[in-house]
């Protein structure tokens, strides 16, 4: 019986990790995502500083939980969210605002993408 209670015990912390990880993951992505959105936003209203500026806070953030996020998620993904970053801050120096506001909006695709990978759901466990 002892085996019994240890292996339920070592599963409930299994599953207590599982949702842990998954707040986690989406109180990290959300803002981040959000600076992107912004940016693009901006630059579309031709506010290059603002754009740059909410290009940069979320690349910062990016970078500040990156550990965690590689600790859970595929590594391709997030160095394509990186990649994407830099393209990013290359179109925002020269301005170009047709490929600033796509290189955001794939951006922001691939950060939910990532954050939405960690979410526990039927098809997940299936």
């Amino acid at each position: 019986m002892t085996r019994f209670r240890i292996g339920v015990g070592l599963l409930l912390v299994l599953l207590i990790l599982c949702f842990w990880s998954q707040v986690r993951m989406t109180k990290l992505q959300k803002p981040i995502a959000a600076l992107v959105l912004q940016a693009e936003t901006s630059a579309a209203g031709e506010d290059w500083p603002g754009a740059a500026g909410s290009l940069s806070r979320a690349r910062e953030e990016w970078e500040d939980h990156r550990t965690f996020v590689a600790a859970l998620a595929d590594h391709q993904p997030l160095e394509d969210v990186e990649s994407l970053f830099a393209m990013a801050q290359a179109y925002s120096v020269c301005r170009d605002g047709t490929q600033f506001r796509a290189t955001c909006q794939e951006l922001n695709r691939r950060i939910l993408a990532v954050m939405e990978a960690q979410e526990l759901n039927f098809g997940s466990i299936f």
